[in-house]
């Protein structure tokens, strides 16, 4: 679970709380820095893919090379969440903003340790929710029946 103007990634096993380690993603909320055009999606998402590396290019989203945002990288730990590109990650390169500015292009990044945990003790279908930013999740921008009702959800069988 992120959000909630904590910084942290809350890791629950059956047992409890796991772990709690610092991130940085693009929810913006008063008091804090972050990219207000690319907020994180709130809601409840699915972990669908695992990469030990996973190459991130911009124009996937629709941003060109000549743009001030573009990027072209890869990332390590990835994990995917929505089809539109966020994701679970190593991001060492915004650390200093871990646990307090949101400075992502909507994945949430992690120190390379915290994010190897993660992915290390992480699986296909593991589910993670975002709390706290104003941008909606789209129906089917992911594995989203998780964010429906089970009235609405029957109703549409």
């Amino acid at each position: 679970q992120t959000g909630g103007g904590s910084g942290r990634v809350k890791t629950r096993k059956k047992s409890g709380l796991a772990r709690t380690p610092p991130y940085a993603h693009a929810n913006v909320r008063s008091g804090a820095a972050g990219k207000k055009s690319f907020e994180t999606r709130n809601g409840i998402k699915v972990i669908m893919t695992r990469e030990r590396k996973h190459r991130m290019d911009a124009r996937s989203t629709g941003i060109e090379k000549d743009d001030p945002e573009y990027y072209n990288l890869v990332v390590d730990y990835a994990m995917r969440l929505t089809w539109s590109g966020e994701f679970l990650h190593a991001a060492p390169w915004s650390a200093a903003s871990h646990g307090s500015a949101n400075v992502s292009h909507g994945c949430t990044g992690m120190s390379m340790a915290n994010a190897k945990w993660l992915y290390d003790h992480s699986t296909i279908g593991d589910v993670v929710e975002y709390k706290g930013g104003r941008r909606p999740l789209e129906w089917g921008n992911g594995i989203t029946v998780w964010n429906r009702s089970f009235a609405d959800w029957s109703a549409g069988s």
